[in-house]
């Protein structure tokens, strides 16, 4: 079996049989083991799901992974996002540098620290404080395992992690896995062609061809996957509806959005839920 489908296999393990919301953050496009970690790239407590139905805070959080990567110089550690989400960090690195980290995420402490956050993100998001606070103290949990205890279960997913990384060939300053990495960040987004062309110095033409001849399938099909990861992991993890689903993975049409997704998945969003939850 290759590193890449255990490490897959391990998530899973972590988060079915240990209950840890574990989600993983590379900051580069890996080639052996990026796409597997599509469907791991989510925190899926209802509260962070809750906070993303807010596409610039959502894009802060993306914007904020290089200061965790700064924070990881000193190794692993507990603390709190800028949203009041106290989570356990685990960097993993490739020939000495840090290029991601393990996020074990979905714990709250009602202290002052945690409550100056969810002010911030009212102020800057136009949140409701009451409906914040609710969602906070429902969406999260307050029963924190020892950091012993997750460090003996997250570490060997870290070196599994850095297996791979060496494992990869070395391309991650390839125009390709460049561009992989930039849809990776934004594909909740408005992504055209056009836009990539513009960023990466690139004619239309040059870029659509290289991305299917290399990965197979054109760059819209690649994000509308990246987009199925995504609503699949919030329909199976959070009660939030369909519409807001649809919002948050970059469809503004929610009967197009049912439509892409019973074209893909095969059924509609609703009986996967269902079936995601066994009724």
């Amino acid at each position: 079996m290759s590193v890449s489908k255990d490490i897959e296999r391990y998530i899973n393990f972590l988060r079915v049989n240990c209950r840890l919301s574990v989600s993983v953050h590379p900051q580069k496009y890996i080639p052996s083991i990026s796409e597997r970690l599509m469907k791991f790239n989510l925190h899926c407590n209802d509260y962070c799901l809750y906070l993303k139905s807010n596409n610039c805070l959502w894009a802060d959080c993306i914007g904020r992974q290089h200061k965790i990567i700064k924070a990881c110089e000193n190794g692993s550690f507990f603390g709190m996002c800028h949203a009041g989400v106290y989570e356990f960090v685990y960097p993993f690195t490739s020939r000495g540098d840090t290029v991601g980290f393990i996020s074990v995420s979905g714990y709250k402490i009602n202290d002052a620290k945690s409550e100056s956050a969810l002010k911030r993100i009212c102020e800057k998001y136009g949140f409701n404080h009451a409906e914040l606070r609710k969602a906070y103290k429902s969406g999260l949990t307050d029963i924190i395992p020892d950091k012993e205890f997750t460090d003996t279960l997250i570490m060997p997913l870290c070196r599994m992690l850095e297996l791979a990384c060496g494992s990869s060939r070395d391309e991650s300053d390839s125009l390709y896995t460049r561009i992989l990495y930039y849809i990776h960040q934004h594909h909740n987004e408005k992504i055209t062609v056009s836009d990539l062309s513009e960023k990466f110095f690139c004619s239309v033409s040059s870029i659509s061809h290289m991305f299917k001849s290399t990965s197979g399938c054109s760059i819209s099909d690649y994000i509308t996957k990246l987009r199925m990861y995504d609503a699949k992991a919030m329909l199976a993890n959070s009660n939030m509806s369909i519409l807001a689903v649809a919002l948050n993975v970059g469809y503004t049409d929610c009967s197009y959005f049912s439509n892409v997704f019973k074209k893909n998945c095969g059924i509609s969003p609703s009986e996967y839920r269902k079936q995601q939850h066994g009724s």
